[in-house]
């Protein structure tokens, strides 16, 4: 009978704590996003990147946490996000409250129209041509398809915690040099070029300078990084 009165009250503790558990899991916290890009110079051999546009209008976020539910939303925005990505400024402020806990993985996409096409990316910059001295550089990618990101945290083991009472900056970053990694400096030597009021610009997107633009527009996920701290 004693026994019986003991493990009652246990069981009454135990149910309440691990409701206790779920709602704590339910808790959320503000997720922040912030754009940017590398724009030091002394990182490219015969390119230098000062400038990026990045334009959007849907965010996929899709997370395993290691308990409670995982976590999926697609968010979609009347007017599409304009991010100026060298001043690290965008037309509006992106942030979500996200479920707390720790997340085993958090995978990211943006793009356009629900995912169904890429985002809008644009970079300006300067190539140092040996024969021709400096001529602007341009690069556009038009958004065929979404941008995939498996974001990382800030711990060896890639565990992104996410905790009510400290809001969490997911940085999204952009660096066009390692678009370039495998290109070499006699592609852009012989690279078609257009004069736009009067001056020498070399424009490499799907319509122009084509051959460059193939092998660039392949590493363009790996460019891209997602970091939670």
């Amino acid at each position: 009978m004693n026994f019986r009165k003991l493990i009652y009250p246990l069981l009454l503790v135990s149910g309440l704590m691990s409701s206790c558990e779920k709602d704590e899991l339910t808790l959320p916290t503000t997720v922040i996003f912030e754009f940017s890009m590398n724009v030091n110079e002394e990182d490219g051999k015969f390119l230098q990147f000062d400038q990026g546009e990045l334009s959007f209008n849907a965010l996929e976020f899709d997370g395993d946490r290691e308990a409670g539910q995982d976590i999926f939303f697609l968010s979609e925005f009347e007017d599409s996000v304009e991010v100026d990505l060298d001043l690290e400024v965008a037309s509006e402020n992106v942030s979500y409250d996200v479920p707390q806990g720790v997340y085993k993985r958090i995978k990211l996409r943006i793009g356009s129209n629900s995912l169904t096409a890429g985002p809008r990316i644009k970079y300006g910059g300067i190539y140092n041509s040996a024969r021709n001295g400096d001529i602007e550089v341009r690069i556009e990618f038009s958004g065929d398809e979404p941008i995939e990101m498996n974001a990382v945290g800030p711990s060896t083991n890639n565990e992104i915690v996410l905790n009510k009472n400290l809001p969490t900056t997911a940085e999204i970053h952009f660096d066009p040099l390692i678009l370039f990694q495998f290109a070499n400096s006699r592609q852009l030597e012989s690279a078609d070029v257009t004069i736009i009021e009067g001056n020498p610009v070399i424009i490499i997107s799907k319509d122009a300078n084509i051959t460059i633009f193939n092998q660039i527009v392949s590493r363009l996920e790996r460019s891209i990084t997602a970091t939670f701290n």
